[in-house]
């Protein structure tokens, strides 16, 4: 699957935001304007999806998570996904648009505390390129609607609690003829890499895993030489691709090795039966052979910028091996010198498969070497509402780049300098981020 639109609303700081992704899509804006918000919204749209009903009704409760701004508290939380199927995933259907909304948590006429599902929606389109998409779920308030078959109606009714959803109670149906096309929904996952402090990804002085887990599920970020050391073994051409492109960005660097302990689990602590984790009979560690060094030493002693980039080349293999649907990654720039930013972007290209790699930045680098239409970037307002647009119109894009060649500067800093100057030159920003007529 890939994302072809996103549209949430009524979450933290957000309001009205449309992606529409390709390979790579870049949030681009000021500090403390709402790009992580933006990508924390994702994943919370997606874990509502997929847990149950009471986990669904503690998420809507999630103080942290309730808009409280003076233009946004009354709004519900609203997601839609819109994604396409490759034949493999679905040989009848080609795209999938889901919706849903619920309602924070307030107080009913009685004073009681109530949240519940508002709406959701289910749309799939078949293959043929004149195919309109059909019509699968259609639910307001209580009133849910489904099709049961082929030739039907989206007419059956079904009864559902205020805190269910159709889509997850539909996956029971067996014979469901769009059953593959809900559990292709149901299984959707989408990364979040922060790990600004990468020293505890290579700090694990116990060898302690989790029980019963193997294989890509048991790789844990928090340990990444192990998780090194299971990609050699097992996908030893993606571990390959890891190490080079790591060589690739400090070419001072000849070696990493993994350097394997035995431990005698006799000697270790004694864990609960009931705890989800035991002791490994094996612990790892990295070290380094650098040209300019006269001896291997530790990983620890690199830079946390190329432990960081270490870690986020390894957990976006990881992600693409377990097929997830996007991996984001913040701040990238803070891992590596301006001037290797380019190539680690050329580097992730290369390793993420199929995978949608999303950024969140404020930094004007990376304006520079991504194309501007996979740029949103935080529109400037006055109300501390984070709205994101993207320069649509290859004209205004155009337009754009000439102009920071005229004011004899970079597009990063020019758009920073946009964004910043939105006070003294507010039709510049309407002008560029206006819904745009069908120019291209």
């Amino acid at each position: 699957m890939k994302i072809k639109c996103i549209k949430l609303d009524g979450y933290r700081n957000l309001h009205n935001v449309v992606l529409k992704p390709n390979d790579f899509c870049s949030l681009i804006g000021l500090n403390n304007y709402g790009k992580s918000n933006l990508l924390h919204a994702i994943v919370y749209g997606i874990s509502f999806l997929k847990v149950s009903n009471t986990e669904k009704e503690k998420m809507m409760k999630c103080i942290s998570d309730i808009p409280i701004n003076k233009k946004l508290y009354k709004l519900n939380f609203f997601m839609e996904l819109e994604l396409s199927f490759t034949e493999k995933e679905s040989k009848e259907f080609a795209e999938i648009k889901y919706s849903f909304s619920h309602s924070w948590i307030k107080k009913d006429k009685a004073g009681n505390p109530v949240s519940k599902i508002l709406s959701e929606s289910l749309q799939l389109k078949p293959r043929g390129t004149s195919k309109k998409y059909e019509q699968f779920i259609k639910r307001e308030g209580q009133k849910a609607l489904y099709k049961s078959s082929p030739s039907s109606r989206c007419d059956t009714q079904i009864k559902i609690q205020s805190t269910e959803l159709v889509a997850n109670k539909l996956r029971a149906f067996d014979n469901l003829p769009y059953l593959k096309e809900l559990n292709c929904l149901q299984n959707i996952d989408f990364q979040i890499e922060r790990n600004f402090d990468a020293n505890f990804s290579y700090m694990n002085l116990m060898p302690i895993i989790m029980k019963d887990v193997s294989g890509l599920e048991s790789i844990s970020e928090n340990d990444l030489p192990r998780a090194l050391a299971f990609l050699k073994n097992e996908q030893n051409e993606k571990y390959k691709l890891i190490i080079d492109a790591f060589l690739q960005l400090f070419p001072s660097i000849q070696e990493l090795k993994i350097n394997t302990f035995k431990v005698d689990v006799k000697k270790g602590p004694i864990f609960p039966k009931d705890v989800p984790f035991v002791l490994s009979d094996e612990t790892y560690k990295l070290t380094v052979i650098d040209r300019n060094l006269n001896q291997q030493v530790d990983f620890q002693m690199l830079s946390d910028g190329a432990k960081r980039i270490l870690v986020v080349l390894t957990m976006v293999v990881i992600a693409s091996l377990r097929g997830f649907l996007a991996f984001a990654i913040e701040e990238p720039e803070n891992s590596i010198h301006p001037a290797l930013l380019q190539k680690l972007l050329r580097l992730l290209d290369a390793l993420r498969g199929e995978m949608q790699i999303f950024f969140t930045s404020h930094s004007p680098y990376l304006v520079q070497f991504v194309n501007l239409e996979d740029i949103y970037f935080g529109i400037p307002n006055n109300d501390e509402v984070a709205m994101f647009g993207n320069i649509a119109s290859k004209a205004k894009r155009n337009k754009l780049i000439k102009e920071a060649a005229n004011d004899d500067t970079t597009l990063g800093e020019y758009c920073f300098n946009m964004l910043l100057d939105m006070h003294s030159n507010p039709d510049l920003i309407k002008e560029l981020f206006a819904k745009e007529v069908a120019d291209e």
